[in-house]
């Protein structure tokens, strides 16, 4: 009875910190990026800002570099991240998800 009314609470906790509407945002962010990554795919433009969508990244980028990666064979799966505070912002954070 003790860990039923622990696991109430640890649940009650976690939906009191906002946890779970953050990671609903961010699972609705990731979905609607696959979408236009699949949108972009279809596209044929010489403009490479015809491409740029933003899920994490601060103006576009996370488009840009999908459309990048798919252009090119073979690549390694490694990147950097330059520049970023604490992850909510970036221009990786979708090519990691």
């Amino acid at each position: 009875m003790f860990s039923k009314i622990q696991g109430y609470l640890q649940r009650l906790k976690y939906i009191l910190s906002g946890q779970q509407a953050i990671d609903l945002a961010n699972e609705q962010k990731l979905l609607t990026g696959k979408m236009l990554t699949q949108i972009n795919k279809q596209l044929n433009s010489d403009n490479i800002q015809d491409y740029d969508f933003r899920v994490f990244s601060q103006w576009g980028d996370d488009g840009i570099i999908q459309y990048i990666i798919n252009k090119i064979e073979n690549i390694t799966p490694i990147f950097i991240e330059f520049g970023v505070e604490n992850y909510t912002e970036a221009n990786t954070r979708f090519l990691l998800k």
